[in-house]
Formats: C-alpha cells, sequence, structure tokens
C-alpha cells in the first residue's frame, strides 16, 4: 500500500498517481492551489483545500481485462472506493470520478463563493450501491451528479445547497435508486433525470424564485415541495405506474405567482399538485395531462376568500379510460377548465369564493360530473358528448 500525504502552501501545483490497493491523502493551504489524483484499485483519498483560486481533481478507474464469457468479454476487478474533497474559500472547483465497481462513495463540500463541484460514477458498465454526496454553502455555487449502472441498483445522490444563485443537476440510469435535492436561499434551480423502474426523485427548496425539474420512467415516485414566491415546477412521467406530487406553499403559506406542470403518458399513473395550502395566494397557475388508462388527478388551491388578488387558475386534460379529477379552489377570480376524452370518468370540482368559472367537457360514454360553487358570480358550464352521463351542479350564493 502506498500513502502519500501533501500539505504545502500557495501556489502549489500537485499531481499524483497512485497504484492498487492505494490512499492518497492531499492537504492544501494557500492561494491558487492545484491538485490532480489518479488511483487504480481499492482506493481511498481525501483532499482538502483552504484558499481561494483552488482546483482538486480526483479520479479512481479500473483498467478492462479480457474476460472468458464471449456475452461479457470484458470484466472489471473487485472495487471500493472513498472520494471525500473539502474546499474552503471562494473561487473553488472539484471534480471526483469513479469507475465501474460496488460500494463505491463520493463526498464533496464546499463553503465559500462561485464554487464548483461535480461527480460521475459507472459512466461506462456496471455498478451499485454508488453514493454521491453534495454539499454547498454559499452564493453562485453550482453542483452536478451522475449515475450510470446498467441494470445494477440501489444508487443514491443528494444533494445541499445553502445560499443564493445555486444550481443543482443530477442524473441515473438503472433501478431502485433515489435523488434527493433541497436548496435553500434565492433564484436556486435544480433538475433530475432518472431512467428505469422503481425510482424516487425528490426536490425541496425553500425561498423565491426557485424552478425545478424532474424526468422519470416506470414504476417511480416524483414530488416537489417549494415555499415561498414565483416558483415552477416541471414534472414528466413516461410509461406506467407512476406517481407525481407538487406542493407550493405551507410553513407557513406563500407561494404567489406560482406554476406546476405535470405531464404523464402511459397506465396507471397518478398526479397531485397543491398550491397556497390553507390560506394566501397568488396568481398560480396547475397544468395536469394524463395519457392512458386508469389515470388519476388532484389539484388543490387555496386563495384569499374575499380578495381579488387570488386569480388561480387549473387546466386538467386526461386521454384514456377510467380516469378521475378531483379540484379544489378556495379563494377569488379562480379558473378551473377540465377535460376528459374516454371512457368511465369523473369528475369533482369544488370552488369557494367570489368569480369563480369551471368548463367540464366530457367526450365518450358513461362519465360523470359533479360541480359545487358557493360563493358569488360563479358560473358552471358542462358538456358531455355520449351516453350515460351524469351532471350535478350546485351554486350557493348570489349574482
Amino acid at each position: 500500500m502506498k500513502k502519500v500525504v501533501f500539505s504545502l502552501g500557495t501556489l502549489l501545483s500537485a499531481a499524483i498517481m497512485v497504484a492498487q490497493s492505494s490512499t492518497a491523502n492531499l492537504d492544501q493551504s494557500g492561494d491558487l492551489n492545484i491538485a490532480n489524483i489518479t488511483q487504480e484499485g481499492r482506493f481511498t483519498s481525501t483532499t482538502v483545500q483552504v484558499g481561494t483560486g483552488n482546483n482538486a481533481e480526483v479520479i479512481q478507474e479500473l483498467e478492462l481485462a479480457q474476460g472468458n464469457d464471449p456475452d461479457f468479454p470484458y470484466i472489471y476487478g473487485p472495487a471500493t472506493g472513498t472520494i471525500t474533497q473539502t474546499q474552503k474559500g471562494d473561487y473553488n472547483s472539484v471534480f471526483a470520478h469513479q469507475g465501474p465497481g460496488f460500494d463505491s462513495k463520493i463526498d464533496q463540500v464546499q463553503r465559500g463563493n462561485k464554487n464548483f463541484a461535480s461527480s460521475s460514477q459507472n459512466t461506462i458498465d456496471h455498478g451499485s450501491y454508488q453514493r454521491s454526496m453534495q454539499l454547498q454553502e454559499g452564493n453562485n455555487n453550482y453542483a452536478t451528479s451522475s449515475q450510470w449502472d446498467g441494470n445494477d441498483p440501489f444508487n443514491y445522490v443528494r444533494q445541499k445547497q445553502f445560499g443564493d444563485y445555486n444550481n443543482a443537476t443530477a442524473s441515473q440510469k438503472g433501478e431502485e435508486n433515489i435523488i434527493s435535492i433541497t436548496q435553500t436561499g434565492s433564484f436556486n434551480t435544480a433538475s433530475s433525470s432518472q431512467s428505469g423502474a422503481f425510482i424516487t426523485g425528490s426536490i425541496t427548496q425553500f425561498g423565491n424564485s426557485n424552478s425545478a425539474h424532474q424526468i422519470q420512467g416506470d414504476f417511480n415516485y416524483a414530488v416537489i415541495r417549494q415555499w415561498g414566491d414565483n416558483n415552477t415546477v416541471l414534472q414528466e412521467q413516461s410509461r406506467s405506474v407512476n406517481d407525481l406530487v407538487a406542493l407550493q406553499g405551507s410553513s407557513s403559506f406563500n407561494s404567489s405567482g406560482s406554476f406546476i406542470s405535470q405531464i404523464q403518458e402511459g397506465h396507471s399513473n397518478s398526479a397531485s399538485a397543491e398550491q397556497n395550502i390553507l390560506s394566501e395566494g397568488g396568481e398560480n397557475i396547475i397544468n395536469q395531462r394524463q395519457l392512458g388508462f386508469d389515470n388519476n388527478a388532484k389539484a388543490t388551491q387555496e386563495g384569499i376568500v374575499g380578495v381579488l388578488e387570488g386569480n388561480n387558475a387549473m387546466i386538467q386534460q386526461q386521454i384514456g379510460d377510467g380516469n378521475e379529477i378531483s379540484s379544489s379552489q378556495n379563494g377569488a377570480e379562480n379558473l378551473s377548465d377540465i377535460l376528459q376524452e374516454g371512457n368511465l370518468n369523473t369528475v369533482l370540482n369544488t370552488q369557494t369564493g367570489t368569480g369563480n368559472y369551471t368548463l367540464v367537457k366530457q367526450t365518450n360514454q358513461l362519465n360523470t360530473s359533479t360541480i359545487l360553487q358557493n360563493g358569488t358570480n360563479n358560473t358552471a358550464i358542462a358538456l358531455q358528448n355520449g351516453m350515460n352521463n351524469t351532471v350535478i351542479i350546485n351554486q350557493g350564493g348570489s349574482l
């Protein structure tokens, strides 16, 4: 085993290459430092930099070996790797890469301004139990993490950012993987992309003017939580048996001027969107679209009753069979537009407040519409084209 320990000062540039079963430790204190570490084998690496303008890079990779199986011409030796990188200061950048292997871990921490962190694991083939943890505290930080494991499961990415103008991006390919992103501050952006099955994606943002975007495939669960103003949620799921959840507002309230868009294509999907739960409101919009069979959509908007600033709008579309829509608006000047094309559809729309408007259009057979409005100057329109349809409209209030 080889162990390399560096602790040097200003204007240091170090390049280290360590053989198999190696451990490399690098400690730098000063300004304008550069470190580059490459390892092959059972790796362990620790890099700490304190100063300004530092750059650290750690690469852990296995060489390909010729195998005897024609279906798997190349094999990788057993590998476990641990990468820990810590930077304190301004204008820092850090990068970590782990090749094919099992039970690998990357941990990156940055505290300062204008930092950049990037991690990649198993970008060629094969790998499981991969873990990547990124934490940034400061302004103008950017973090990205990617995991590609083929058909091997149980990989985990967790990103945390505390500060302003942060951007986090995470991507995974495989099964039974998890991405969790947390951002606290203003003008943050988070994006999560996952392909495979039995995957969980979670984004939580606390602050103003945040944006979150998630894309998934089969048998997946995606949730986005935002507290604050002018937030945006975009979630897309393709194929079947997926769940979408979007929450804006609460702890406590806020979420004025927010936007939720959720799209599902496939069978047995479920979507839920909630804005301004319990009180307050604003220019909020919910747009949900489902293509397929046996889908379920739920939307809730909470406004300020009697105040003409609660201009909330819902647009929900379902194309397929056996769909259900449940929507509720509590506030003023609200709009609910519902379209269902298919069989066995059901709509339950509830509005409480003043100046509300509901439009329900159902085509095909065995549809049911229920519209409940309690307030003043409400309008309800239900259009049905087919057989065995039922409409129930209950309005309480005065013109």
